[in-house]
This record gives structure tokens, C-alpha cells and sequence, in this order.
């Protein structure tokens, strides 16, 4: 599994950590490999500003190593220089014979000589101590000046991606309110739908409601185009066209054509006849 930018980011700082403190202890050799591992996960991840720095670093520990070659190679060449008067001074004391005073002499020559040597040395030390931390303070300063805008840098990039965060919130705000809009919408039509149903059903009934008045008008002009005949009196009932007098074979219905009160609404009795289909009434 692929590590996550920022434990990559935590393994090359701690790297340029160690780089930076073999640097100041003198190892410049590891320091430069360590630098050249800060490059390879810079350049991975595509971090400018970190090669930049790590190649800096690099070229300040090559100069450095060149000029600790540089005072190797002097004082090795010292060194050879005073080997050669050493032997110069031996081959002259082996080839004369030297009095006493004369040795006396050459000994204080050579205390001289030595002294002359040793404040030579120290002040060459002292100039190589100077120079160098000439060169520590000027490495610091570039530090500090790389470390502020390290630091520059990332306050930017963190501005940056909050920027972005602020923008894809917005955007997905802007997502919510168009699809709440939408369903809003949708709700709507829906409601719109709703209520043509609504609208038709009632246009229905109304239409079943019209029709069925229709037909109950019909059926009252029918009831009144049909002859309805009168029986007299309160005896038995008797068909007036076919004289059945059988009750099983006589209906009773409501005669609707015939109101006997207005209100309450009150209709008549009419009977028809199970044989031949005649209707009457009864009246006293």
C-alpha cells in the first residue's frame, strides 16, 4: 500500500534533519548522500523547493570538502618541506665537524627555527579556524534564509488548499441547492399532477354525476309517458286492464311522479301488475 503524502513528508524531513546535523559535524560526505535521498523523494513527489535546497546543501558540503583537501595538501607539503630542511640540517652536521659553539648555535638556530615554525602553524591554524567559521556563519545564514522560505512556501501551499477546500464546499453547497431545488421542482410538478388527476376525477364524477341525471330524467319522462291508471275506493287491489287480484303477482313501488308533499318530500304508492305490466294508483 502507497504511503500517504504526509508520512513521506515526515521521512524526509527527519532525512534533511540528519543531512543538516552531519553537516555541521564536519561529515560532509554524509551529509551529501543523505541530500541526494531528500532529491530522489522531492523529485518523486514533486517538490520543487526541497531539490532546490537539497542541491544547495550538496554544493556547500563539496566546497567544503575541497577546502579541507585544499589544507590537507598544504599542510602535507609543510610537513615535506620541513622534512627536507630536516635532512638538509642532518646531511651538514654529519659531513662537519662542529665545535661546541657551533653546536650551541645551531641547536638555538633550531630552537628559533622551531618557534619561528610553531607561531607560523598557529597563525595558519588560526586563519583555517577563522575562515571557517566565516564559512559556519555564512552557512547558517543561508539556512535560516532557506528554512524562511521553506517556511513561506508552505504557509502559500496552505493557503492554497484551504482556498480549495473553501471552493469545493462551495461547490458542493451549490450542488445541495440545486438538487433541493430540484426536488423542489419535481415536488411540484408532481403536485401539478396531482391536482389535473384531482381535476379530472372530479370532471369525471361530475360527468358520471351529469349522466346518471340524465338517465333518472329519462326514467322520470318514461314513468310519465306510461299510463297510470286510478282504483277507486279501499277494497282489493285489482289490475284495472287484466283484473289480477293476486297479491304475490302485484308490486308496490314509489311513484315519483306523484308528490303528496312538497317538505318534507313525500311521494306516492303506485302498484304494478305481474301479468300484463299495468300501473295504478290507489285514491279514496
Amino acid at each position: 500500500m502507497a504511503e500517504s503524502q504526509e508520512n513521506i513528508g515526515d521521512k524526509n524531513f527527519e532525512i534533511v534533519e540528519k543531512a543538516k546535523k552531519a553537516f555541521k559535524d564536519g561529515n560532509f560526505q554524509t551529509a551529501i548522500d543523505l541530500f541526494k535521498q531528500s532529491i530522489e523523494i522531492c523529485e518523486s513527489q514533486n517538490w520543487i523547493d526541497g531539490v532546490r535546497y537539497a542541491k544547495g546543501m550538496i554544493e556547500d558540503a563539496l566546497e567544503m570538502i575541497r577546502i579541507q583537501k585544499e589544507e590537507e595538501k598544504f599542510l602535507e607539503h609543510e610537513k615535506e618541506q620541513e622534512q627536507q630542511e630536516q635532512e638538509i640540517l642532518n646531511k651538514d652536521f654529519e659531513s662537519e665537524q662542529i665545535t661546541n659553539e657551533q653546536q650551541k648555535k645551531i641547536e638555538e638556530q633550531k630552537k628559533i627555527e622551531e618557534q619561528k615554525e610553531i607561531e607560523k602553524q598557529k597563525k595558519i591554524e588560526e586563519q583555517k579556524e577563522i575562515e571557517k567559521q566565516k564559512k559556519i556563519e555564512e552557512q547558517k545564514k543561508k539556512v535560516k534564509q532557506k528554512r524562511f522560505d521553506e517556511e513561506k512556501r508552505k504557509e502559500e501551499q496552505k493557503k492554497i488548499e484551504e482556498q480549495k477546500k473553501i471552493e469545493e464546499q462551495k461547490k458542493i453547497e451549490e450542488q445541495k441547492e440545486i438538487e433541493k431545488q430540484k426536488k423542489i421542482e419535481e415536488q411540484k410538478e408532481i403536485e401539478k399532477q396531482k391536482k389535473i388527476e384531482e381535476q379530472k376525477e372530479i370532471e369525471k364524477q361530475k360527468k358520471i354525476e351529469e349522466q346518471k341525471e340524465i338517465k333518472k330524467e329519462t326514467r322520470v319522462e318514461n314513468e310519465k309517458s306510461i299510463k297510470i291508471y286510478v282504483q277507486k275506493g279501499s277494497g282489493r287491489l285489482q289490475c284495472p286492464v287484466c283484473d289480477n287480484n293476486k297479491r304475490n303477482m302485484i308490486r308496490e313501488v314509489i311513484d315519483k311522479s306523484h308528490i303528496i308533499m312538497d317538505y318534507p318530500l313525500i311521494y306516492g304508492k303506485k302498484y304494478i301488475c305481474g301479468k300484463c305490466g299495468a300501473q295504478w294508483r290507489r285514491e279514496e
